[in-house]
């Protein structure tokens, strides 16, 4: 499937209609966000800011929450998740609402568009789209094929899927690492 020049300057792939995770570079690139219908920028990771120069009056109404988190195995991805579910709901419940906003999208990145932005777009689709881990990791991987959340994520994703609530899950997490 050949690429159009768009794509291959755009580090990020569309999970479901509106959803799309991807790198920093995706994040910073005002023309796609545009293009794409971005109306929100979730940024996943500690010390990580989009050097954003959003200049057009389109990209001055895009919204951008931040979340810290390292992307190492005993950072605790289910503290994020209730709220980084809520920022994308806002974008995602809105397009199913109003036609003028059916085609916006939301964009999760982290540094690579690899490990943190993945797994909280996987928790997303286990929680509002009742997928399993496995599904979810999947239809993430389809749309974007470097997506590889690190083994204390994916714990925390499989503890998510057992409990089925981001309390519950965080309680055994937070049991089992002390």
């Amino acid at each position: 499937q050949a690429t159009t020049p768009h794509e291959s300057e755009w580090d990020a792939g569309e999970i479901v209609p509106g959803l799309w995770v991807g790198g920093l570079s995706a994040a910073e690139n005002e023309d796609e966000l545009i293009r794409r219908c971005i109306s929100s920028v979730v940024t996943v990771g500690t010390r990580l800011q989009p050097q954003v120069s959003w200049t057009s009056v389109k990209s001055q109404s895009i919204a951008n929450k931040r979340y810290d988190i390292e992307d190492h195995p005993h950072a605790d991805l289910l503290q994020i998740i209730p709220s980084a579910i809520r920022a994308i709901d806002k974008v995602m419940k809105g397009r199913s609402k109003k036609e003028s906003d059916a085609r916006t999208g939301v964009l999760v990145h982290c540094a690579s568009g690899m490990s943190r932005s993945v797994a909280v777009c996987i928790a997303w689709l286990m929680l509002r789209c009742k997928m399993s881990l496995d599904d979810a990791h999947e239809m993430v991987k389809a749309g974007r094929p470097v997506a590889r959340p690190n083994f204390g994520f994916m714990q925390s994703l499989r503890l998510l899927e057992e409990r089925k609530d981001v309390r519950l899950a965080q309680d055994k997490w937070t049991r089992s690492n002390k």
